[in-house]
């Protein structure tokens, strides 16, 4: 709840090359096309751009993903790595064959795929099963499965068939006999013999085959060099205690953060937000799964999942150290499905610049921040942000579930002059701390609405407001 401050601009963040939109009417296939490190056969395919410029196209996969994730999955696509094959599981079982031949001549080659493997007719085939695997995840197909006992049956009959076959060439026999008895992974099994796997597995009957290949695909990140993990970071609890921990940000924000820091009354606080994002042609809905737990008493370190609504899994999850100002901290976000990721940001209060001591209803301040990058410390970006307060509230309008009261701060964000973001804070008292509720900026607008809500140790509500306290606006 407490890091969703930043929602705005961390949903967004581009993992791929920047978009020249005016330049072209397919700028994420342009992205993916021209990629430093890409393969120059596949960049220069019409049938790549056929399929890539279809899925840019297709509204149902449009809607499915925000712009930043599909991007991402497009120039993994570009790469053929494992995220290439992600959705073979949910096609025909034709397909599914077809795709594994392709990883097992990957895999054998070290991850190098030929120009041969690469004429039109393979290339076509390939990005037209990633755009129908695409249309088959945003569809709900579920991937297919296998038993234990029917993969075990199905690869001793695989054995016997490839026994059979191999029995004329000692040499390979003997060598697959050797690969048989390894710790591998079945499909690492059959590198060397995939000039035999098509003839063998097109002996099997087709329930037995595709069988196998529901098994093998189902490894297939496993031993692809290259693949990628569905969380780069690992653990997401572990990778937030060692990198967002406060002697893990820059010893002057450091010292910005304790000086502004309250003691706060609770352990932990778990939500669930529905987070909706609307642009002049395109609506996204998202959901935020969000635990924070409070660090020296003082700070807030939050670990928040986003999923798009209706999706089985998150696409991202974004890392927060923060002072209950939502003005200075550490924040990253990892694209689950994205092979480049973006550096941790740090804002700060700009040289000159103080916060209140204390949020009031129908007050003003202004200050500076500064904002940069971990690996550009150098270029740092000087915003004005002018804040204004309303009256206080109840905050149960905001969730039954969060005590005391609100205060609304509306504050403006500019960058040399010019306005570049508009922001409605809620101050939650009995936290201490803010949640943002809704921004725009020049082409977006969002707004964001709590599920749920659970406080470790619950907050007890407040005393009644004495007379004279009332008076004072306490």
């Amino acid at each position: 709840m407490l890091a969703s401050f930043i929602v705005s601009t961390a949903i967004a963040k581009p993992t791929a090359p920047p978009l020249d939109v005016a330049a072209s009417a397919h700028p994420m296939t342009e992205s993916v096309l021209n990629a430093v490190g890409g393969n120059p056969r596949l960049q220069r395919s019409a049938a790549a751009r056929k399929w890539l410029e279809a899925i840019e196209d297709d509204q149902d996969i449009r809607k499915a993903f925000v712009d930043s994730q599909l991007q991402a999955r497009l120039m993994a696509a570009g790469k053929l790595d494992a995220s290439f094959h992600v959705n073979s599981l949910r096609l025909t079982p034709e397909a599914r064959l077809r795709v594994l031949l392709l990883m097992v001549h990957a895999a054998c080659a070290g991850g190098q795929i030929s120009d041969a493997a690469l004429s039109d007719d393979n290339v076509d085939a390939m990005f037209a099963d990633y755009y129908h695997g695409l249309k088959a995840e945003v569809s709900g197909v579920p991937r297919a499965t296998v038993s234990l006992e029917r993969r075990d049956a199905a690869v001793s009959a695989t054995m016997r068939v490839a026994v059979e076959y191999l029995a004329k060439e000692p040499e390979a026999l003997d060598l697959f006999a050797q690969k048989q008895s390894s710790s591998a992974s079945d499909a690492a099994k059959v590198c060397g013999f995939g000039k035999y796997l098509q003839p063998i597995l097109a002996k099997l009957d087709p329930d037995s085959r595709d069988a196998v290949v529901i098994g093998m695909l189902a490894e297939t990140p496993k031993f692809v060099p290259g693949g990628t993990r569905s969380h780069p970071f690992g653990d997401a609890q572990e990778f937030s205690r060692k990198h967002f921990s406060p002697v893990a940000v820059p010893a002057e924000l450091q010292e910005q953060m304790r000086r502004h820091a309250k003691a706060l009354s609770y352990n932990q606080v778990h939500t669930r937000l529905a987070i909706k994002t609307t642009t002049a042609d395109s609506e996204q809905n998202l959901l935020v799964d969000e635990s924070c737990k409070v660090v020296e008493g003082t700070f807030l370190r939050c670990v928040s999942e986003y999923s798009v609504k209706g999706a089985t899994s998150p696409y991202a999850t974004m890392f927060t150290l923060a002072s209950p100002y939502p003005w200075m901290g550490k924040v990253q976000t990892i694209l689950h499905d994205g092979p480049d990721q973006s550096a941790p940001e740090f804002s700060a209060l700009a040289s000159g610049s103080r916060l209140p001591g204390q949020i009031r209803p129908n007050s003003r301040f202004e200050f500076s921040t500064l904002r940069w990058t971990s690996d550009n410390a150098a270029a740092k970006k000087r915003l004005h942000v002018a804040c204004a307060s309303g009256g206080r509230y109840a905050a149960s309008t905001i969730h039954p579930a969060i005590p005391g009261m609100a205060i609304d701060v509306v504050c403006n964000t500019a960058e040399g002059g010019i306005a570049t973001q508009w922001q409605t804070f809620a101050f939650l008292e009995a936290f201490g701390a803010f949640t943002l509720r809704h921004w725009s900026t020049a082409d977006t607008a969002g707004t964001a609405s709590y599920l749920d809500i659970s406080i470790k140790p619950p907050l007890l509500p407040p005393a009644p407001a004495t007379a004279a306290g009332r008076q004072q606006g306490h």
